[in-house]
């Protein structure tokens, strides 16, 4: 399995035992991807999944660029846009996860925020 994919599946197994429904997985929209939608309490969560085997070039969440993080403010307001989905707030979160013999998965809820028009 690739190393994204397998640290996808690993995301969304913690999520789902963290009281998360999964919404979507790799919603596309405007050329980006969403790696995970998901539900929980109301509040909608748009989740970019960084994965690594090694901390050698930093923690996987510090991968998330600010043009990254526009790309998936675009895709979320599709989204958001076209759902009939009943929420009452959404977030950004970022979903760090370290494979190895011991996967470890480190969940930052509001890890980024959007302040002006994407």
């Amino acid at each position: 399995m690739v190393k994204g994919n397998r640290g996808e599946k690993e995301a969304e197994k913690y999520l789902v035992k963290n009281g998360y429904k999964i919404i979507f997985r790799k919603y596309r929209a405007y050329r980006g991807e969403i790696d995970l939608i998901a539900l929980k309490n109301r509040v909608l969560v748009f989740a970019e999944v960084k994965s690594s085997s090694s901390t050698l070039f930093g923690e996987p969440e510090n991968r998330v660029s600010i043009k990254k993080q526009r790309q998936i403010a675009k895709v979320a307001d599709f989204f958001i846009r076209n759902t009939d989905l009943d929420f009452d707030e959404c977030r950004f979160d970022v979903i760090s996860v370290m494979l190895g013999s011991n996967v470890s998965v480190k969940h930052i809820e509001d890890a980024f925020y959007i302040t002006r028009r994407v």
